[in-house]
């Protein structure tokens, strides 16, 4: 520990951050096995397997944290809906906030968004960042983004530039936002 932050090696390190891709990886089975850490499916990695499965509920509620529940609980199955590879009958937003949904479930303390909500329209964008923001479990959420219309949703905003990684100002965070 350094100044009251946890150091990891670099292996307990990967343990700690979820990442929630672009593109939705492991889609084959149900939005419920596809969701459920602990449930190996197509593209499943075996991180995926280390974890106990999420109960109903938990897996409900990182549906709505991610804006995905309003088309999952239209789907005849729900939960236990059919999901088809590569996420087929999805649209890629709903795919990406399926993906968002599984990375909130994994309950770790830092969550990176990889361009994850850039299918997304900008209020959907935001809904999903302000309701991770709100969720009461404690994880640092890092959003990389080509689009800053969220920028002023975050506590520190770095560019990163020709090899270079700087802090920006509201000043700066503004005139991006402006020009953009």
């Amino acid at each position: 520990m350094i100044d009251g932050i946890t150091t990891y090696g670099s292996d307990e390190l990967i343990n700690q951050i979820k990442y929630a891709e672009p593109v939705f990886i492991c889609v084959i089975g149900t939005t419920e096995t596809s969701k459920i850490p602990g449930i190996s499916g197509a593209g499943a990695t075996p991180e995926l397997t280390e974890y106990t499965p999420a109960a109903d509920a938990e897996i409900i509620e990182a549906l709505k944290l991610s804006c995905a529940w309003e088309f999952v609980s239209e789907l005849p199955d729900t939960i236990n809906s059919e999901i088809k590879e590569r996420g087929g009958g999805f649209s890629e937003g709903q795919a990406q906030r399926l993906s968002i949904a599984r990375a909130i479930l994994r309950k770790s303390p830092i969550l990176l968004l990889d361009e994850a909500t850039s299918a997304l329209d900008v209020t959907t964008e935001r809904n999903v960042l302000k309701n991770i923001m709100k969720d009461d479990y404690p994880r640092t959420c890092i959003v990389t983004t080509h689009r800053p219309t969220v920028l002023t949703m975050c506590d520190r905003v770095y560019s990163i530039h020709d090899m270079q990684c700087t802090l920006l100002n509201d000043d700066e965070i503004e005139e991006i936002t402006r020009n953009f």
